[in-house]
């Protein structure tokens, strides 16, 4: 019971902050015609939710991997990708803060010009390199931190569910001390704190099933609930090829799908008025950062979140090239 009102609570009190408080939406109970579904509240059949899954922008653990040394010597290459696989919760790289930023830009621009769309939450995967893309891409929007839509980790011979974020005090101290801009009061810890046996987890189906026990049976859809999601690239490719048909082509960072869902007596159900997978919304206009390379200003973040996973030491960190990233010769930055 307690649990049950802490997260109704936490539900009630969550806003975007161009869009107005929720908590002055209709409660389910107050729609007529709502149907009573298994004692959890009142949910009318039929609504609609438009959901936006957003995968997160380039991460330190990215830079390792994807701008990891191109060299002759295949020690200091070994050594990039296991630095890279074993990157304890990742925030975003000083690159991907910068290309977050602009791509929320476009983003927002092309969901009001052309879908009169604004989200009502902006949800997250409780990984740090979700909660900043979120932070980065929405100013001013709080920012929801939730459970089951991790990255899944990928070991030899078996995959468990998630890769396990750091404890949530410790990712609070990590956003005040990596960002500027205050944006770490944006976060809002309160449904994390209340699912903590579910962090380290990634699955579709259970995030369906919190959306539908823990925000459907809240707030009316009528007009559709419109949510931000941003997960990861696994998850988003999971639940595109359960839900639809057709190929499905790995998202890029800071790129978005909108999936729209009627909730039913069962639950929610994917809507496929058109054959195939949905495309990608920002596709071209997508700034993302593809180079093979990185300046020492585009990952300094991460040395100050983790200088030995950085492969650098404390002495000589600062304004450093790391000799596990790739340098940049004569060509630009990504972080002007």
């Amino acid at each position: 019971a307690a649990l049950a009102a802490a997260l109704a609570a936490a539900l009630a009190a969550l806003a975007c902050a161009s869009c107005g408080a929720l908590s002055a939406r209709p409660e389910l109970g107050d729609q007529p015609g709502a149907a009573q579904l298994g004692g959890r509240g009142v949910v009318a059949a039929g609504r609609l939710f438009d959901v936006l899954y957003i995968r997160h922008d380039h991460a330190c653990h990215n830079a390792l991997n994807y701008q990891g040394v191109k060299t002759w010597n295949q020690f200091l290459k070994l050594k990039a990708a296991m630095r890279a696989g074993n990157f304890p919760d990742a925030p975003l790289t000083d690159c991907g803060r910068h290309k977050s930023k602009h791509s929320g830009e476009e983003l927002r621009d092309m969901l009001n010009r052309t879908l009169q769309w604004e989200p009502e939450f902006v949800f997250t995967s409780e990984m740090l390199r979700a909660i900043e893309t979120g932070l980065d891409m929405f100013p001013g929007a709080k920012i929801v931190p939730v459970p089951w839509i991790g990255e899944k980790e990928t070991k030899w011979f078996s995959e468990t569910s998630g890769e396990p974020p750091q404890p949530i005090d410790e990712q609070q101290v990590t956003l005040l001390e990596l960002r500027g801009d205050g944006g770490n009061a944006r976060v809002d810890w309160t449904i994390a704190r209340a699912h903590k046996k579910s962090r380290a987890q990634s699955n579709y189906r259970k995030w369906l099933e919190f959306l539908h026990n823990d925000l459907s049976q809240r707030y009316a859809a009528d007009p559709p609930l419109k949510l931000v999601v941003v997960s990861h690239s696994h998850f988003i490719r999971d639940l595109l090829k359960e839900e639809f048909t057709g190929k499905v082509d790995k998202l890029r960072n800071n790129d978005a799908v909108r999936v729209q869902y009627e909730l039913s007596s069962d639950g929610f159900h994917a809507m496929k008025d058109t054959p195939g997978t949905p495309k990608s919304l920002l596709g071209s206009r997508l700034d993302a950062w593809s180079e093979d390379y990185l300046c020492g200003r585009d990952y300094q973040r991460c040395v100050k979140y983790d200088v030995d996973a950085m492969g650098l030491s404390s002495k000589d960190a600062e304004g450093t090239q790391s000799a596990l990233i790739n340098p940049p010769g004569d060509r630009e930055c990504c972080v002007p």
